[in-house]
């Protein structure tokens, strides 16, 4: 016994400490096990839906069937269109083999394309891994912002897909209106401002 030869006392202190530890270690084990076998149970769930996906499912039907909100499927087939856009794949195949319009899949690209901007990266290094000339992502670079922005979409929804703050989104979008001469006022009350502000 690892207490043999210490005081009664202090054997009982030190064997408490050593089962109160082997509960935590026990307690912790047990999460461990509960949150791989969720996470495992997720990622059948997120594969199932990729290949309903690829089956041209309807999302109310995937979401049916795998329990996955919509707005997860989403972000599962935005991934895939990703994935196979950096894979090489023609667009006329992603979206025939997904059953989606092109204007998802240019969507899908734009926001793609914004992300990894707004994220730091070099627009020859996208420009490269996505195999288009450097001038494609300059000019695609803010598309998924202006548009969704255009289309009404708010703010706090577009800095919500993109991954960063509402000031970037706004910035972004005063930026390019700015650069075709919209007036300094119409954008003071759009975004609720002063014109000194621009």
């Amino acid at each position: 016994m690892i207490n043999e030869g210490l005081e009664p006392e202090r054997a009982n202190k030190e064997l408490a400490n050593d089962l109160a530890m082997a509960f935590r270690i026990k307690k912790v084990a047990c999460e461990y096990e509960t949150q791989r076998k969720k996470y495992i149970s997720e990622a059948k769930e997120r594969q199932k839906a990729v290949n309903l996906l690829e089956k041209k499912k309807k999302l109310k039907d995937i979401e049916a069937i795998t329990g996955l909100s919509q707005r997860q499927i989403l972000e599962l087939r935005y991934e895939y269109i990703v994935s196979q856009i950096l894979n090489g794949v023609h667009p006329r195949d992603i979206v025939n083999k997904l059953n989606i319009s092109y204007s998802v899949y240019k969507k899908a690209r734009n926001l793609y394309i914004t992300r990894e901007i707004i994220k730091g990266i070099s627009k020859n290094d996208l420009a490269e891994r996505l195999k288009v000339q450097p001038e494609v992502i300059e000019h695609r670079k803010y598309t998924y912002v202006i548009e969704a922005l255009e289309k009404k979409e708010s703010v706090d929804d577009v800095a919500k897909q993109v991954g960063c703050s509402k000031n970037i989104i706004t910035d972004i979008y005063i930026l390019h209106e700015i650069k075709k001469n919209t007036d300094v006022k119409s954008l003071a009350v759009q975004f609720n401002c002063s014109e000194k502000k621009f």
